[in-house]
């Protein structure tokens, strides 16, 4: 391990080729207790693409049909976080950032980022999630240009031009992505992702975009060579063999977490970049991994993918061999030499439908001494059983039903109850593969919540609903919001709602709550019309013009709103000792 510190006297080559060392050693760990020399092959299975070695068969690909299946089934179609105070001070304070993190959600496409992570789980074993906050290659307060934490590293130093892509990483804003796992090295040994020394993850960008980063080394950033652009190269890793080809001029950057320090490390080509503070250790490191089939042992799970794949494999030899059955079950014959002309031959053989009934001319006695059929065993009956055996050996091992798959069983003679023991007992293994999303995105929002609180100086503003069902605008600070809270993923959040049961669900709340005194009958009126948008906006008219809540030109400041039982509710103020309590 390097033993080396900035601040001290030191060999820089030999600081970056200790690292370096550390990194090697994580490569071949993830080589020899990993899957990764098999990554390609598990995604070329699922794009459909089986190589040679299926070049004269039939394949039918349910590695895509089980891995599509388990993705909607897993990831939150709607995610949404319900934010509980740990201490009653804090109700107003929770109220608040419930509002915030569900904005963020959506402004930030964290939905998506779980999907991508969900599907790299299913086909390599883990799908890993990088967090950060402003910029996608480092953040470093020392280079912010506002009160709210955005630095100026978005932007190169030449005119201007951006530098980064990503349209999920915005300045000051707290972001999560998707990151591949060929680029992810952990050290030799550690198997918990709770207690990793460090983290590296290897980066390609371009040469010119590195060059013109205003957070790197200014004297080392423009020594920097790059050369990963033609295909695999000596000292290359081959787990980055995706950009092979690429004609763009890339360099590969090291970006290392170390932990044991609290340091955050850039590494280039023997150089170092970068060491500052790693400012979003908060909450432990700024990664997340969805892993759905843990080893006992290290850190690299098991693939869904590998699991299946033998029987992948039969599946397509069975169905190819059935082809081939169904091909040699077409009537052949022998017949006399010269009974047949080659005319009345190709007339025989002939697919034309006006050919199929016409007569055919031999020379011979009799019709039975001059053809002889030849019977052919039809085996395909037995080819369809085992394909039936090999697709329940493969939903067993996802945990899948037939009907979860997408396929509808017909009627069979089990009972009603008997199908649901199956149903509840089929869905623990997805309902547990929701749950480890549902955790990782809570940690996500935890995570989220703690840059908030750090970096949020400037005055924010949030559309609130208050207790007494109006709406007010609420300015607040990422400050005043730190507090001790606990995020919870709403179960619901995964099932897609219509505008059809939106329409049904207010219909039965305006039969339920109409006439009763403490639901405001207006509130409710609305609540009905806003559901016929779609058929005519103009019906919300029939009701009358309130006021409701303040207006966005005057939002009410936090600290007056969490004292007001009509907004934030009779439990808000400010938590003892102020609003630098800690927060967990």
């Amino acid at each position: 391990m390097a033993k080396y510190e900035k601040s001290q006297k030191y060999d820089e080559q030999k600081w970056v080729q200790d690292w370096m060392d550390q990194i090697d050693l994580g490569l071949k760990y993830k080589k020899k207790f990993s899957d990764c020399a098999m990554w390609s092959t598990y995604r070329d299975m699922y794009r459909g693409n089986f190589g040679d070695e299926v070049r004269n068969q039939l394949v039918i690909n349910r590695t895509f049909s089980y891995i599509k299946g388990m993705v909607p089934r897993v990831y939150f179609r709607s995610p949404s976080i319900s934010i509980t105070p740990r201490r009653p001070e804090f109700a107003a304070h929770a109220r608040v950032l419930e509002q915030v993190d569900n904005w963020l959600i959506q402004e930030t496409k964290l939905k998506y980022t779980l999907r991508r992570g969900v599907l790299e789980a299913g086909i390599t074993g883990i799908g890993p999630i990088k967090l950060g906050y402003d910029s996608e290659y480092g953040y470093i307060p020392e280079q912010a240009t506002d009160i709210d934490g955005a630095t100026i590293t978005q932007a190169g130093t030449d005119d201007g031009e951006k530098i980064e892509y990503n349209n999920s990483v915005q300045p000051g804003m707290p972001w999560a992505i998707r990151a591949r796992p060929d680029e992810i090295i952990t050290p030799w040994g550690y198997s918990d992702p709770n207690d990793l020394p460090w983290i590296a993850h290897m980066i390609l960008r371009p040469v010119e975009d590195v060059k013109q980063d205003q957070k790197y080394d200014k004297t080392n950033r423009a020594k920097i060579r790059g050369g990963f652009s033609t295909g695999e190269k000596p000292g290359q890793p081959s787990t980055l063999s995706h950009m092979n080809g690429c004609t763009d001029d890339f360099c590969l950057l090291y970006e290392i977490r170390d932990v044991k320090r609290k340091k955050f490390i850039v590494l280039s080509e023997g150089m170092c970049l970068l060491e500052t503070e790693d400012t979003l250790q908060i909450d432990g490191l700024p990664w997340e991994f969805i892993i759905f089939n843990e080893d006992p042992e290290h850190f690299w799970p098991i693939s869904d993918v590998k699991m299946f794949m033998p029987q992948q494999k039969e599946l397509n030899e069975i169905r190819s061999y059935a082809r081939i059955q169904r091909r040699h079950s077409i009537l052949k014959f022998l017949y006399l030499k010269g009974s047949i002309t080659p005319e009345e031959l190709e007339k025989a053989l002939s697919g034309d439908i006006e050919d199929i009934a016409a007569g055919i001319e031999i020379k011979a006695d009799t019709v039975q001494g001059a053809i002889f059929p030849i019977q052919i065993h039809n085996a395909t009956s037995d080819l369809i059983r085992e394909q039936q055996q090999t697709e329940e050996d493969m939903r067993s091992t996802m945990g899948f039903s037939q009907n979860q798959t997408g396929n509808y069983i017909d009627k069979t003679n089990s009972t009603a109850t008997e199908a649901q023991i199956v149903d509840q007992s089929s869905n623990i293994r997805s309902d547990e593969r929701r749950d480890i999303v549902a955790d990782v995105l809570s940690q996500i929002i935890r995570k989220w919540n703690q840059y908030i609180f750090k970096y949020w100086t400037k005055e924010r503003v949030v559309q609130i609903t208050g207790t007494d069902g109006l709406q007010y605008w609420i300015s607040y600070t990422g400050a005043q919001l730190q507090g001790e809270y606990d995020s919870i993923v709403s179960p619901e959040s995964g099932q897609p709602v219509t505008r059809q049961a939106r329409q049904q669900l207010a219909q039965q709340m305006f039969s339920l709550f109409n006439g009763d005194p403490l639901i405001d009958q207006v509130r409710l009126r609305q609540l009905v019309l806003q559901q016929t948008d779609l058929i005519d906006p103009s019906w919300q008219q029939l009701i009358k013009p309130q006021t409701l809540g303040m207006t966005p030109g005057a939002p009410m400041p936090f600290d007056q709103a969490a004292q007001d039982p009509n907004v934030l509710g009779p439990q808000g103020g400010s938590p003892p000792g102020g609003n630098n309590a800690s927060a967990a």
